[in-house]
């Protein structure tokens, strides 16, 4: 199989007296490599596979079918953030910050979230109202986690307000 770059291919297509192919335009380009590139993969899962792979593949494809909607990180941000936020019972506050930081440490759009929706003040005042307890100090854990994962997002960073403690 012939294997070209987007600039051989471009030079293919300039000198189409010679070749016999016509100017391309550029998604035709992109089209044909990203075709290229399935039929190598496809090609080194057919030459390389062994069965722990094969398992794996499957087994990655019927979890992905079962997944249900409330199992998706934007939900449970979005519902973490609403306990987060509402409620005052201490298990539920502490469930959300584990959510939250999950959230958090994967997904930028979801630190994004969280700052405009004004959380980090409510994860301040969190911290500010704890004492030395044992939960207390879990929920701080999990809230300076929360807030060294925001500041690692640029996006979020920016957004975020400085806060007196």
């Amino acid at each position: 199989m012939v294997q070209l770059t987007y600039k051989e291919f471009q030079e293919l297509t300039v000198h189409n007296d010679r070749t016999g192919f016509d100017r391309k335009s550029v998604s035709d380009v992109s089209h044909l490599l990203s075709l290229q590139a399935l039929w190598r993969g496809h090609r080194s899962r057919v030459l390389n596979d062994d069965p722990k792979l094969v398992k794996l593949r499957h087994r990655l494809r019927e979890v992905s079918a079962e997944v249900q909607e409330e199992d998706k990180l934007c939900n449970k941000t979005s519902s973490a953030l609403e306990y987060l936020l509402r409620y005052k019972h201490f298990s539920y506050i502490l469930e959300a910050l584990k959510n939250l930081e999950t959230a958090t440490r994967l997904s930028p759009e979801c630190c994004e979230q969280l700052v405009d929706r004004g959380a980090t003040n409510t994860i301040f005042t969190l911290i500010r109202s704890c004492n030395r307890s044992g939960p207390c100090m879990e929920v701080i854990t999990f809230s300076i986690q929360i807030l060294l994962n925001l500041s690692k997002v640029y996006r979020a960073q920016s957004r975020n307000h400085c806060v007196r403690l």
